[in-house]
């Protein structure tokens, strides 16, 4: 079973072979199948890579794996043509994408930029640029390439555009209220609450007597799931966490000094101001502020003077050239200290400002930085290691590797969990997050099968194994006869209610 991802790749390729034959001689508008290490097919002048086929695959294998439960074999992967409705839905979307290229619809870069952004806006930073580390991990993650996700967004972008000129339809208003005005409506209802406890079955089980052991034996067989062990699981896993690896990469003095010189720009300190401000709603509020406080020597004395008038204002410290208005940030860093400006308008009030000290531009010391950098040196070293450990993990994989195997070849822990139950707590709660992952998926793998990696977070992540499964199996009638004789009980109650309110 250790080959088993490995067979079910070839038999998806295989398969793919041969259920597509008769479909691409039906038409020369499809050709070059599998004629290159990227491209699988085109439609047209439009291609169809691998890249973008194998993460279709995953994600309809994922949609099915979901719906059933379970982790699909290579046989039930087969069985429900799984790659050709993978292949059959690229293949519906790229017919629309070749259409739009040969009728030159095409949209704006700032339009597909756009769409970008809000599918995947952690692609762009604070400053609106790409961020090419989250890039890098996105397209490992999605597995795949810049060039599949620009085609991506583009049709996306294009057939959002088309859908809503051409087919999205809206109801007139005087029908849009009348379903809106059902779908809020309001109901009033009655019901009545019947404890269960209070129905009298003294007859029922006077009359069940003699026959008490026969009825209950068969309400047990009738509803033995209820009456059966837990499944239990064993598993072993690797779990892989970016702080077990920080003394691996932890950087040396001579690296972090080298750091510090060549991105020397990253630790200048820009000038920073500190002053105060008022606020006025109009042009003679604020004039009239000026005339009482602009012969007043020094900030402190403002403030003072303030307080007892009871005038509000706001102090501000350690703000940049660039952390302020434009408006207010010209005349702020012209004053010298205890100066007032003039009157400053802005879109928001008119304000008068005075400057109470100058923190001046530096160059920060290696030793104020120090930690800083080796924090910077650290995340992007673990970053890529864990990136290209995952990658080799999912090779190890995919080549038939058993997870001992794995273990050993990467220098990593293998662990394991034994009795696994759906109830299972038997955990160290400081990683709670982690057990509560992996339990719930080792539910529903299959038997002696290495699982595709799991990311938990940016931190950490896992693989595992099912090594033993204990199958359920139903409670031996005499020990729970107590217990079946209180359900079926129970369950004469309730159907005792449902006949009365039948008959009534």
């Amino acid at each position: 079973m250790r080959s088993l991802r490995k067979s079910w790749i070839g038999i998806v390729l295989i398969f793919l072979f041969g259920i597509s034959l008769f479909f691409w001689r039906q038409s020369s508008y499809v050709s070059n199948i599998f004629n290159s290490d990227n491209v699988i097919a085109k439609v047209g002048s439009t291609p169809i890579s691998t890249t973008r086929f194998n993460r279709a695959l995953q994600m309809n294998i994922q949609q099915f794996n979901q719906i059933l439960g379970k982790d699909l074999s290579s046989e039930q992967i087969k069985n429900f043509q799984i790659p050709q409705l993978a292949l059959r839905a690229i293949i519906n979307e790229t017919v629309f994408e070749n259409e739009f290229n040969e009728l030159n619809f095409n949209l704006d870069e700032t339009i597909i930029a756009k769409k970008t952004k809000e599918v995947v806006p952690l692609l762009y930073n604070k400053n609106n640029e790409l961020d090419e580390d989250y890039l890098k991990q996105f397209l490992s993650q999605q597995k795949l390439k810049v060039e599949d996700v620009v085609q991506i967004f583009h049709y996306d972008a294009r057939n959002d555009y088309f859908n809503s000129t051409f087919l999205d339809i809206d109801f007139p208003s005087s029908f849009a209220n009348k379903i809106e005005s059902y779908n809020r409506h309001i109901r009033d209802i009655e019901y009545l609450k019947i404890p269960i406890k209070l129905i009298d079955i003294t007859e029922i089980l006077k009359d069940s007597k003699v026959m008490l052991d026969n009825l209950l034996f068969e309400y047990y067989e009738t509803n033995i799931q209820q009456y059966k062990t837990d499944e239990k699981r064993d598993i072993e896993y690797i779990l892989i966490d970016k702080k077990d690896f920080i003394n691996r990469f932890s950087p040396v003095e001579n690296e972090i000094l080298e750091y510090y010189n060549n991105n020397s720009d990253l630790y200048f300190k820009n000038e920073k101001r500190n002053f105060i401000q008022f606020n006025n709603k109009t042009s003679s509020q604020a004039e009239e502020l000026k005339k009482l406080i602009e012969k007043i020597p020094t900030y402190e004395e403002v403030i003072s003077y303030a307080n007892k008038k009871n005038i509000k204002y706001n102090v501000f410290d350690n703000l940049g050239h660039d952390e302020v208005l434009e408006e207010i940030a010209q005349p702020l860093f012209s004053l010298n200290i205890n100066e007032q400006s003039s009157i400053i308008k802005t879109p928001l009030a008119y304000h008068i400002i005075i400057l109470k000290s100058i923190e001046p531009e530096r160059q920060l010391s290696f030793n104020e930085v120090k930690d800083d950098i080796i924090n910077t040196i650290l995340s992007n070293d673990l970053n890529n290691f864990l990136i290209d450990l995952e990658n080799t993990i999912s090779q190890d994989i995919l080549d038939g590797f058993s997870l001992k195997e794995i273990a050993k070849k990467n220098e990593l822990r293998l662990s394991s969990l034994k009795n696994i139950t759906l109830n299972f707590d038997e955990f160290d709660k400081k990683d709670e997050l982690f057990f509560n992952s992996i339990i719930d998926h080792a539910l529903s793998a299959n038997l002696n099968f290495i699982n595709d990696i799991v990311k938990l977070n940016q931190d950490k992540l896992y693989t595992y194994e099912i090594v033993k499964i204990t199958e359920s199996e139903p409670l031996n009638f005499t020990d729970i006869k107590d217990k079946i004789f209180d359900d079926w009980k129970k369950f004469k109650q309730v159907e005792k209610i449902e006949l009365t309110i039948k008959n009534n």
